[in-house]
């Protein structure tokens, strides 16, 4: 079982045992290229700032196929986001080419709005920090509440081509942003909203 599939077992077997209410997110209902920017998953708003642009055009959050083998069938040449078994992946596009996806070089800010107070989240990542935001702390995860940031987590920089890394954060928010310096891929999101008195 490769590294990722057993971290989203394991982050999802402590959400479970916290919330009945937790849901993972893990962009299996769409297909590669497909556009998920302003998209609603499961009461999660996605969306892309800081991006830059491409022929004029905003760059789009589109998914991307990381069930693929390297050399062979990554499309856009994205071997640095070869990840079997984990399936779609969601990326900042290089190129807004929905055709051949591949992640932009640029990085960007990928948002999630949950719609609701939540009090712990997880995102898996896949290639972050591997070519641009190689120190500690480039790439993160933040947390807000009602527009104030309220707690981060420091994503780790250098860690190579298709680095698999968990970004965890409990406490009182409404939203998150995953800041990347450079390209890289959201494998999933696992979220608990405030659990409502019986």
């Amino acid at each position: 079982m490769n590294k990722a599939i057993t971290q989203l077992i394991s982050i999802s077997a402590l959400f479970a045992s916290v919330s009945t209410h937790a849901a993972l997110i893990d962009f299996e209902g769409g297909m590669p290229g497909d556009i998920i920017t302003n998209t609603t998953i499961d009461g999660a708003t996605f969306s892309v700032t800081n991006q830059g642009n491409t022929g004029g055009d905003a760059r789009e959050l589109i998914l991307f196929n990381s069930d693929c083998t390297q050399n062979v069938d990554c499309t856009g040449g994205d071997n640095d986001l070869a990840l079997i078994g984990a399936g779609n992946i969601l990326i900042i596009s290089q190129d807004n080419n929905f055709n051949n996806p591949n992640d932009s070089f640029a990085g960007g800010d990928i948002a999630v709005d949950f719609g609701v107070n939540i009090t712990q989240v997880s995102v898996v990542t896949v290639d972050v920090g591997d070519s641009r935001g190689l120190n500690d702390g480039d790439n993160f995860l933040a947390a807000f509440f009602q527009g104030s940031e309220v707690a981060r987590f420091d994503i780790l920089g250098g860690q190579g081509d298709n680095n698999v890394q968990t970004a965890f954060l409990s406490g009182l928010f409404d939203s998150v942003v995953l800041h990347l310096e450079g390209s890289g891929g959201l494998v999933s999101v696992n979220f608990a909203p405030v659990s409502l008195p019986a």
